[in-house]
């Protein structure tokens, strides 16, 4: 009984803590090093890409996120999150999403993001940082080069918008 009643307060210890990694950083707190970004990857035919049940889709064992950043004039490579990639189901979408990791430029200059799907499939995330309501938070985030995610008005209390890359 004891061993089920701390599985129930890991497990919502643990939510908690991932909601509040999701979500917009409040007004007026300092802001994180990274936020979170629920990336859902998608065939042309609208088949899931991260549903591990599948042949053909990408295998949580070989992603990996690296972002390259710059801190006090020194380019390095940063992994946000202790745990590795986190692949999740979404009950909304009926879909998998890869918990994308990307800096913010609080204390660094964020460079860019590698995206390891495989062993030979590496997409780059780059970012703008133009936005005046939260300076450190990019504005927009590009994958491939293509623009991707583009925030105006993110509420202070929701979760970062989402990404879809079609591949």
């Amino acid at each position: 009984m004891e061993k089920l009643r701390f599985d129930r307060l890991f497990y919502v210890f643990s939510l908690i803590s991932f909601i509040s990694a999701c979500a917009t950083p409040q007004v007026g707190q300092p802001p994180p090093s990274a936020i979170f970004i629920r990336t859902f990857y998608k065939s042309t035919a609208g088949a899931d890409l991260l549903d591990q049940s599948r042949t053909g889709t990408f295998k949580k064992s070989e992603l990996k996120i690296v972002s390259r950043v710059e801190v006090n004039g020194i380019s390095k490579e940063v992994i946000y999150g202790d745990s590795g990639v986190t692949v999740e189901w979404d009950n909304e979408s009926r879909m998998h999403y890869l918990g994308m990791n990307v800096p913010t430029n609080f204390k660094k200059k964020p460079i860019e993001t590698y995206v390891h799907l495989s062993p030979t499939i590496v997409d780059t995330v780059t970012y703008s940082f133009l936005g005046k309501q939260r300076p450190y938070i990019p504005d927009k985030i590009y994958y491939n080069k293509k623009l991707v995610w583009d925030v105006v008005n993110v509420p202070d209390d929701g979760l970062w918008p989402s990404i879809i890359i079609i591949k």
